[in-house]
């Protein structure tokens, strides 16, 4: 097995060249990243460790043919896995899914930019809950701007026997929130905002008279790492506690859930796959993570 060093100031820079060094079966072993001063100063880089089986190593053609190639030292497959399954530990923490308390309900509302997949994912979690756990979850829609929104969310409580309440106030969530204080679980759909607009506010205001046990945030793992700054910032605010990495069957180059990772100050609780309800959805666990970053869903 070819092992070998990469470093920068971007993970997606990295991962590209990692891939064009090393080809398409690359594995990334161990990946540090710079302290908080170091950033802040533009002087921190990531550093990766990233190695390919000899047999599956494609020669790149931009290298030069009379220059020999350097032997770094063998690592076996299994030895690999474990140190790549620890690296992802390292920078993107243990799972962080919705747990339920026993005696009461637990509310989690989903936030995130337009288009990005909530509604889907309430329903999928929804039916996560409902179909395969036996608990009584109930939903509510704050998100009465999107067209279909409604409909969508009614379509999925109909098909799974659920409630579906609509608030089209702020002040109206919480007396909605508490009419399902018998239930195990009320999950919240809100609208979907431009990072770069005010209407956030009215997201956090309807939030804040809630106060959520979990508020997700859904990144779309497409995000380039110039803007991943900027949206995270924006949804700070509203106090998101966990991570949806959104689209991942859709990304061409999963390395940004070790930029989501390394950067939200948030675990990540779950990793959306495709449009299936209630299939697509799969716990964010280191294997998941590293079958993401080996390209299990890429398109």
């Amino acid at each position: 097995m070819i092992v070998r060093r990469f470093r920068g100031k971007h993970l997606p820079d990295i991962t590209k060249e990692v891939r064009r060094a090393l080809g398409p079966e690359a594995m990334i072993l161990e990946l540090s990243r710079p302290g908080r001063w170091e950033k802040w100063l533009g002087r921190g880089q990531y550093e990766v460790l990233a190695a390919v089986e000899e047999a599956r190593l494609t020669p790149s053609p931009a290298a030069p043919a009379t220059r020999p190639a350097s032997r770094p030292p063998a690592v076996s497959a299994v030895a690999g896995r474990r140190r790549m399954l620890q690296a992802v530990t390292a920078l993107c923490g243990a799972p962080r899914p919705v747990v339920l308390q026993p005696g009461r309900a637990v509310l989690c509302a989903l936030v995130g930019p337009t288009g990005v997949g909530k509604t889907t994912t309430v329903a999928k979690l929804a039916a996560h809950f409902a179909l395969k756990a036996g608990k009584r979850v109930a939903l509510i829609t704050t998100d009465t701007y999107r067209v279909g929104a409604v409909e969508q969310l009614r379509m999925y409580g109909e098909i799974m026997g659920l409630p579906v309440e609509v608030v089209e106030r702020p002040v109206s969530l919480k007396r909605a929130v508490e009419r399902y204080a018998g239930y195990d679980l009320v999950l919240v759909d809100t609208a979907g905002r431009n990072q770069l607009r005010p209407q956030l506010d009215e997201v956090g205001t309807a939030l804040s008279l809630v106060r959520p046990d979990y508020t997700l945030l859904l990144v779309g793992l497409g995000t380039r790492a110039q803007e991943l700054g900027a949206l995270l910032s924006a949804y700070r605010p509203l106090g998101y506690n966990r991570l949806v990495a959104a689209k991942v069957d859709e990304a061409l180059d999963a390395s940004g859930l070790l930029e989501l990772g390394a950067t939200a100050g948030a675990p990540l609780s779950y990793l959306t796959t495709g449009q299936l309800v209630p299939d697509d959805l799969e716990e964010a666990t280191p294997e998941q993570v590293l079958a993401a970053l080996m390209g299990r869903w890429r398109p």
